[in-house]
């Protein structure tokens, strides 16, 4: 286990142990086609920490704007940002829609070490991202979830100093992204949507600066060669 994949496991362990004490909800306010009484029985069936993917994604989507309260979705919240940190397929789990989810449940009167006990892990899933080759959310998704809760630009700093070639390829895939939507016509670029824009501005100055081209540049010989064609394609001339 690596030094960022410690890191995270114990962010996700102080998660648990912030929300220790809200206990499970005895009811989930749902409209009758959410099955809101079959969907409690799942989701309290089982111990917290070992709620699947499939027992807790549907809840996860759906939490706060059709089922259930901000004090359900806190009993659930550090299961929820475990499974975001691994392999999935639900919604509720993408780091942007659990920002979101966060905003929407008015996390920043939240109790204090809930909050950073929060911020923590999505620290931690950035900076376990960063070097993943194949990350179920890669540190473009995790910077795009803490740019709706937090100032990005330790993130950015700390992106830029890493000499891991995956780092450059993560950068590669989120410039080209970006570079994408600013020539579609309908094209809505990344950190737009609900972040503030200052912090949008510093995220698209960042990424589309003549360092982040070095940074992918420095990387070409390092890449794997099936992957070097990600940084090629990140560097065009704009």
């Amino acid at each position: 286990m690596s030094g960022a994949e410690r890191a995270l496991a114990l962010a996700i362990g102080q998660a648990y142990a912030a929300f220790a004490d809200v206990g499970a909800p005895r009811r989930l306010d749902a409209p009758p086609h959410r099955k809101p009484e079959e969907l409690l029985q799942r989701l309290t069936g089982a111990p917290l920490a070992e709620l699947s993917e499939d027992q807790l994604g549907p809840y996860a989507g759906w939490a706060m704007t059709t089922v259930g309260d901000a004090r359900a979705y806190q009993h659930f919240l550090p299961r929820i940002l475990e499974l975001a940190t691994g392999p999935n397929s639900h919604m509720g789990f993408d780091p942007p829609v659990l920002a979101g989810k966060l905003v929407y449940g008015e996390w920043s009167g939240w109790r204090r070490d809930r909050r950073e006990a929060v911020l923590a892990v999505f620290g931690a899933a950035f900076a376990a991202a960063l070097t993943e080759p194949y990350a179920a959310n890669g540190p473009g998704e995790w910077l795009a979830g803490l740019a709706r809760l937090t100032q990005v630009t330790p993130f950015l700093e700390q992106w830029r100093a890493s000499a891991d070639p995956w780092a450059a390829i993560h950068l590669a895939v989120l410039r080209v992204s970006w570079m994408d939507s600013l020539t579609d016509e309908d094209g809505q670029p990344p950190f737009r949507d609900d972040v503030d824009i200052g912090i949008s501005a510093e995220v698209e100055a960042w990424l589309l600066s003549a360092e982040s081209r070095r940074q992918i540049e420095r990387a070409l010989a390092a890449a794997p060669e099936e992957e070097r064609w990600q940084l090629e394609r990140a560097l065009p001339d704009q």
